[in-house]
């Protein structure tokens, strides 16, 4: 086995832990353990390491994680990156001290990190957990190796989800790496890390802690659990709750591109630049807003291929010093072609040309190009067009900057006067952005005028080609005015709820970029997050969107202001009372998806303990809607605060969502987060048409049902027939057919349910009658006579029918045969033997849906003296004439009416009736004849 084979595909002879998990969505997580074989400790970290990791390994892959030893050499050839792996174990180990800053690329890019025990000093040193301890072992100031065997679950928290708050384990080992929690809280981390695990003497030991870094980097987990002979099972649960909270959902993957030794680097030890240490803000916003990043270093199979990009939303280059290939050009453009977002800093064509001219060749297939002048500009650049990277920006900075020449379907976005210092190009079905300045996201002027914001923009909006949702959330000023925290949309609960469930969406603060985002397309679903004050003319906008047909979720609390509008009839609400103090709501349908999935809320009620003065809105629900909650226990007319309308298009929170940041039913997640899983989980579940019903004749071929069916996240679809199970298939979004080719006559209930990742669903059910009107085919012969004494006389019928039953054969009336067939027989009767006369035979056959088919054949015998030969001798001229034999033949017509009580049809019987008439009159004529 290779060193970077996964091995966390299970055979079927290997067991998972069952384990309910921390995961809201399922999916594969990617776990790299530090191979170390290391036993001497580095002079940066203080304790002792070890090497070997088995336990926690094997306890990985057992919960069914994709797990893989990553070792030095792995580390040196940069293959430890973010889009790789998720998450980083450091089994009571540390990196070698060449390998410490490559490590914490890995954190920095937005991946995850679970240390045991002597791992602290790494965490220290590095300045991860905390920030303050960077260049120091961490030891004693930060963490110690306190002798204890006691140890209580001190909160809960995704990582201790397994147990109860206080609940003891006594471990007959001690000398464990425990954080010095006060130390902790006097560090800039100490409001995003959690005490998991302290001693029931000393809470200051805190043997576990979480860290959700707001300011960089991914999560962390520190347990002080050895490994080797000491390792403590009791442990198992937290450490597979761990890895499960630290996997992070990005909203997109950034690459920045060193495989061409860019101008500026972004840390101060990055070697593949001309300068390093400039892009670390840059860097960080985009980390800590939701995205990983990795750094492109060569590679020996290739810098930029298909299959390196493949793995990215966003592609950042960078004043390369080092000239693209044919090929790469080529890789980058189908990249981009196929949805790709790629983000060009250049800068002035006079101070960097040959980077510039690298850059011109890359982009000679888009819409813009470098000017080709000397000089640069310094200044600030302040016309911008209504491009949604410009949203909260006046101003940007430039420092040297160049200037491009556009043409096509390239758009500016920033200019000045006649200049053009930024353009934007739609390629294909992706998007392209450049910039003519390298120096204005670098830390020094990342600060200046709209700079930072506007950087991020560009990150957001090149990695949105695909959103299918649209989100609008003024909660970043509600955070401010609670937390003091200035966060980005993208921080917002309802924007970390969408990048758990992997939803790709668009998203704004600002009310003016929304209308515009609004009115561009169709969207699969807006998200109206409003808990702050709006103008209420974008409440019109909103309607009109609705009287489009489009699926709504919106959360505001003002409709007291408009309590008359047009819009709330058309979301089957009506206006009742205000509420201004914070108010319990209650779940008044326990069951409905909204509380179930994907999170199960076990509590009677939701509790916001933030008070916005106004806190929302009761309303009544018309006939086209149905209430789901309300401020009381139970149902009342006039008290309802969440409603949904009965085509499930339109969702509406009249109760402020996002002052749900408590836990109350102890799910160790804030209740708003849940809330909105939920909320976007059922606003975005399955749809699926219904066919008509269908009656389709037995036999016929290429008759199909066809289910249109879509969803964001397909996974499965279960096909009964009548109740029973006929297919458990997986579902890739596409349609789903079943073929009625073969089916037997009879009605079928046919019911579909399609589910998605997240086990919401979708249901139809087609009734099928299958039907046999078809009557059986017979191929009959011509009426036969024959000379008596003449053998070899047959009647051959051939018969067909796909549900052949019965035949019966009728001689001048009486029924002479009966027996069964099947389909393409053939049916011999010889009529050797049959007295000179006319006989009828009758061919009833059926089928098994008493359709039937009826021949006649008359076979007429003639007797030897019925052929005559007559001479006639005439003497005047001695000539002589003779007649051949003559036959005359009387057939009645065949008929095919309906069987009488004998079972043949009227018809055939008044044939068999006269046909002794007609016999009689032959007699006669050749009577007359001798």
């Amino acid at each position: 086995m290779s060193e970077e084979t996964p091995q966390g595909v299970l055979g079927d002879e290997q067991s998972v832990i069952q384990h309910e998990s921390t995961e809201i969505l399922e999916r594969q997580i990617r776990v790299a353990i530090y191979n170390s074989t290391n036993t001497t400790t580095p002079s940066y970290a203080e304790g002792y390491v070890q090497a070997n990791y088995s336990s926690i390994h094997d306890l990985l892959l057992e919960a069914g994680f994709d797990v893989t030893r990553i070792t030095s050499r792995d580390i040196a050839d940069y293959k430890l990156q973010p889009s790789r792996y998720d998450i980083l174990v450091l089994a009571d180990n540390v990196p070698l001290t060449n390998e410490t800053d490559i490590v914490k690329d890995f954190w920095l890019g937005g991946g995850g990190i679970l240390s045991f025990d002597t791992a602290a000093s790494y965490l220290c040193y590095e300045g991860i957990l905390p920030r303050e301890a960077e260049g120091t072992d961490g030891c004693p100031n930060y963490f110690g190796y306190p002798y204890n065997s006691f140890y209580n679950i001190t909160a809960r928290h995704p990582v201790t989800q397994s147990y109860e708050l206080d609940d003891s384990i006594t471990i007959p080992h001690d000398d464990w790496a425990a954080y010095n929690w006060s130390a902790l809280q006097e560090s800039s981390l100490a409001d995003d890390v959690v005490r998991l695990v302290t001693v029931a003497s000393d809470d200051n030991e805190a043997y576990g802690v979480a860290c959700d870094p707001f300011d960089m980097g991914g999560k962390v987990v520190h347990l002080g659990i050895p490994m080797g002979d000491q390792y403590p099972t009791d442990f198992d649960e937290m450490i597979i709750d761990a890895v499960e909270w630290i996997c992070p959902t990005p909203k997109g993957r950034v690459a920045f591109d060193f495989s061409h030794r860019p101008y500026y680097g972004i840390d101060s030890w990055d070697a593949y630049c001309d300068f390093a240490g400039k892009y670390t803000e840059l860097r960080n916003d985009i980390v800590s807003r939701g995205y990983t990043f990795d750094k492109l270093y060569p590679s020996p199979d290739g810098n930029l291929t298909a299959d390196r990009l493949e793995a990215f939303d966003v592609l950042i280059l960078e004043a390369p010093t080092l000239n693209y290939t044919e090929a790469e050009v080529a890789a980058v453009d189908s990249w981009v072609d196929s949805g790709g977002g790629l983000y060009i800093l250049s800068d002035s064509w006079g101070s960097m040309n040959e980077e510039c001219r690298h850059l011109q060749y890359l982009m000679s297939s888009y819409d813009f190009s470098i000017y080709e002048r000397m000089a640069g500009f310094t200044g600030t650049v302040s016309e911008a067009s209504n491009h949604q990277t410009t949203e909260y920006c006046t101003s940007l900075s430039l420092v040297a900057a160049g200037f491009l020449n556009l043409s096509g379907d390239a758009v500016s976005v920033w200019e000045e006067g006649a200049d053009t210092f930024a353009a934007a190009d739609p390629h294909g079905n992706g998007r392209i952005l450049v910039i003519s300045d390298i120096h204005y996201a670098t830390d020094t002027y990342i600060d200046d005028s709209s700079n930072r914001e506007y950087t991020f923009n560009v990150i957001n909006w090149l990695s949105s080609d695909d959103a299918e949702v649209l989100i609008f959330t003024n909660e970043p000023e509600g955070e401010l005015f609670w937390t003091g925290k200035s966060i980005h949309a993208v921080q917002t609960p309802v924007a970390r709820a969408a990048n758990e469930l992997g939803i790709s969406f668009v998203i704004h603060s600002e009310a003016a970029f929304f209308n515009r985002s609004l009115r561009s397309r169709f969207w699969d679903l807006v998200v109206f997050d409003c808990p702050t004050s709006l103008s209420v003319g974008y409440i019109d906008d909103i309607e009109w969107y609705v009287e489009t047909g489009g699926a709504l979720l919106m959360n505001y609390w003002g409709m007291f202001n408009i309590p008359s509008h047009s819009l709330w009839p058309k979301l089957g609400i009506n206006y009742t009372g205000r509420l201004y103090n914070p108010t319990p709501v209650y779940p008044w349908e326990d069951n409905h998806p909204l509380f179930t999935i994907p999170t199960q809320y076990k509590a009677s009620n939701y509790s916001g303990p933030r008070d916005y003065g106004t806190t929302g809105t009761l309303m009544e629900a018309y006939d086209n809607a149905t209430v789901l909650a309300g401020i009381t226990e139970s149902p009342e007319e006039t008290t309802a605060t969440l409603v949904l309308r009965n085509d499930g298009k339109t969702l509406y929170n009249s109760y402020l969502t996002d002052q749900y940041a408590e836990d109350i039913d102890d799910s160790t997640y804030e209740d708003r987060l849940e809330l909105w899983l939920n909320e976007l989980a059922f606003m975005l579940r399955p749809e699926i048409d219904s066919p008509s019903d269908a009656e389709i004749e037995f036999g016929t071929t290429g008759e199909n049902v066809v289910w249109d069916a879509d969803s964001y996240k397909p996974r499965n679809y279960v096909l009964e027939e009548n109740g029973v199970v006929i297919r458990n298939c997986s579902w890739n979004g596409e349609p789903i057919s079943l073929s009625l080719d073969g089916y037997a006559v009879g009605t079928y209930s046919l019911a579909i349910t399609v589910i998605d990742e997240i086990g919401e669903t979708a249901s139809d059910m087609v009734e099928v009658t299958v039907v046999d009107t078809t009557k059986p085919t017979i191929d009959g012969p011509s009426d036969m006579e024959f000379v008596k004494g003449e053998t070899g006389n047959v009647v051959n019928w051939s018969i067909s029918d796909l549900r052949p039953a019965a035949w019966e054969l009728f001689i001048n009336g009486t029924s002479n045969q009966t027996g069964t067939w099947s389909d393409g027989d053939e049916l011999s009767f010889n009529v050797d033997n049959f007295e000179v006369g006319s006989h009828h035979l009758v061919l009833t056959v059926h089928d098994e849906s008493g359709n039937y088919a009826i021949d006649v054949v008359i076979v007429t015998v003639l007797a030897e003296s019925a052929v005559t030969t007559t001479t006639t001798t005439t003497t005047s001229t001695g000539t002589t004439t003779t007649t051949q034999p003559t036959t005359t033949t009387t057939t009645n017509p065949t008929s095919t009416t309906e069987p009488t009580a004998t079972g043949l049809p009227q018809s055939t019987l008044i044939v068999l009736a006269v046909s002794g008439a007609v016999i009689c009159v032959l007699l006669i004529v050749i009577v007359k004849q001798r």
